[in-house]
């Protein structure tokens, strides 16, 4: 009987598999990975910092930015005609860029461009106007100082001198308020 029940269970399984696997597949493929049928608008995404039109060195950090277009998902494709074409796909608008992708991207590119196609998802996949950035062959001092504010609260409890390394973001403080009875620096 035990038997019976399980081929019976088997049969019925096997006779729906087709129609799972079609709603996994679609449910896998169509929320996900690169957009396919897309409207191409004529106007450039919002993006923060604005990086349209600019001069990359190139030894300068990964350019992430922020899309501030609608979307529940986002893809973008940093192209060149010296490398690989970087593709970045996810549901957050916050683009962070592979920094060792980044590099190799510039350094094969110096002396030429690269193009952004940012695209972005909200009920209909949108395909923004193309930014395009000139690699120049020639690197940027790596090191800057500024004074620091953090702000909390709109009050100014910590300030700081600190050291930027713009080649790989790191950040170091030569010197912080809390060093001198949190006085003004």
């Amino acid at each position: 009987m035990k038997i019976i029940y399980n081929i019976t269970r088997y049969l019925k399984i096997k006779r729906f598999l087709p129609i799972i696997l079609s709603v996994g597949l679609a449910v896998q493929f169509g929320c996900s990975g690169n957009p396919e049928s897309i409207t191409e608008l004529n106007t450039t995404a919002r993006i923060f910092p604005d990086y349209a039109n600019i001069t990359i060195p190139t030894n300068i950090a990964p350019l992430n930015f922020v899309i501030h277009e609608p979307g529940t998902e986002f893809y973008v494709e940093i192209v060149s005609d010296h490398y690989k074409t970087i593709r970045i796909s996810q549901k957050s608008p916050v683009i962070r860029i592979p920094s060792k992708q980044w590099r190799s991207l510039l350094k094969m590119n110096e002396g030429s461009t690269i193009r952004f196609h940012i695209h972005a998802f909200d009920k209909k996949w949108v395909k923004y106007e193309t930014i395009t950035d000139s690699v120049v062959s020639f690197p940027i001092d790596p090191y800057i100082v500024y004074r620091k504010v953090y702000a909390v609260y709109l009050e100014w409890q910590k300030l700081g001198i600190v050291q930027r390394n713009v080649t790989n973001f790191d950040e170091i403080p030569i010197i912080e308020n809390s060093t001198i009875d949190h006085g003004c620096i």
